[in-house]
């Protein structure tokens, strides 16, 4: 559930500062996954231990857009019916590259950090449609750094670059899946990952993404999707 500070936020707009086109890079080491169908590489193999990187590309001028003093989001896709802020993501494991089918439905870009011990980068996106054998496929990527320390900003189009220290929380996730009309999942390929380093770049700046009340609406809609401060 939104704040009074983040719905004002939401409905006076957002500064242009906080608008941009950025490129994040999230590096780390599978702890777990197995690859069935050979997305990664040969077909029905572990995945523990290989390299894991994925990189997202986010136009925070797309879809709707908060921000206050300790954090701001640009999140949407078609499951909220808004256009999405994802530009496009890769996921690369064992030095093999999938970029397609991994983002639309629901993404999201967010920092956070309170100004006094802690912060946080999370970066998610998703991907849900019909295949063209009738199959219903559902694939994620989602990663995070939650730092025990003010080293990340709350700012969304700030770069940065960070190595993960022995007290942060943090985890990488990727899942390509797919169900058939008795709701029966197959899991593809999935991993899970320890993240070792999170860097942002800034590509390009943006014009002011001027969220209003489409964007709150949305975003009151999409609320049980969108990652918010922790308690």
């Amino acid at each position: 559930m939104f704040g009074a500070a983040t719905l004002a936020a939401l409905f006076l707009g957002a500064p242009s500062a906080d608008a941009a086109i950025v490129g994040v890079t999230y590096t780390g080491t599978v702890s777990a996954g197995f690859d069935q169908i050979g997305l990664f590489g040969s077909p029905n193999r572990d995945l523990v231990g290989d390299s894991y990187q994925v990189t997202y590309t986010f136009n925070t001028v797309m879809g709707s857009y908060f921000t206050t003093p300790t954090e701001s989001s640009a999140s949407g896709g078609t499951s909220v019916g808004t256009s999405s802020p994802s530009l496009g993501v890769t996921v690369t494991i064992n030095g093999v590259s999938v970029s397609s089918n991994l983002n639309g439905y629901f993404d999201q870009i967010y920092g956070y950090n309170d100004g006094s011990s802690s912060s946080e980068q999370y970066h998610s996106t998703s991907y849900s449609n019909v295949t063209p054998d009738g199959k219903n496929a559902l694939n994620y990527a989602t990663n995070y750094v939650y730092a025990a320390s003010l080293a990340l900003p709350a700012s969304i189009t700030t770069p940065y670059n960070y190595d993960v220290q022995a007290n942060d929380n943090q985890a990488g996730t990727i899942a390509f899946s797919t169900s058939d009309n008795s709701g029966a999942q197959t899991l593809d390929a999935w991993a899970s990952a320890n993240i070792t380093n999170v860097a942002e770049t800034l590509i390009s700046p943006g014009p002011n993404p001027g969220a209003g009340l489409a964007g709150l609406a949305a975003l009151m809609v999409a609320g049980f999707y969108v990652r918010t401060r922790r308690a």
